[in-house]
């Protein structure tokens, strides 16, 4: 995989994308497949974890609601150990 620094006009596409993606729990509509497998997520996690190191954190924490293995692998794929910390979460 190629990693490029996101260009201005690169971003809106990139935030309409996360918009997409968080804006409930269900999974992306089969038309919406095109975004995935093309290594944009990728990047957009490498870009996160690079200015975290460059601003000097010393840990990058990421909790996700998804529990299949596709997700699992993909941020192991990127870094993330999934068995270093636990999380409790409380809804009202």
């Amino acid at each position: 995989m190629i990693a490029h620094r996101i260009k201005e006009n690169e971003l809106s596409k990139l935030l309409e994308l996360y918009e997409h993606l968080h804006d409930n729990e269900d999974p992306l509509p089969s038309e919406q497949i095109i975004f995935r497998k093309n290594g944009l997520g990728k990047m957009v996690l490498q870009a996160a974890l690079d200015f975290a190191w460059e601003n000097n954190c010393y840990k990058v924490m990421l909790m996700t609601g998804r529990l299949n293995k596709g997700t699992f692998r993909f941020y192991g794929s990127a870094g993330f150990d999934r068995n270093s910390k636990q999380a409790f979460i409380i809804k009202k």
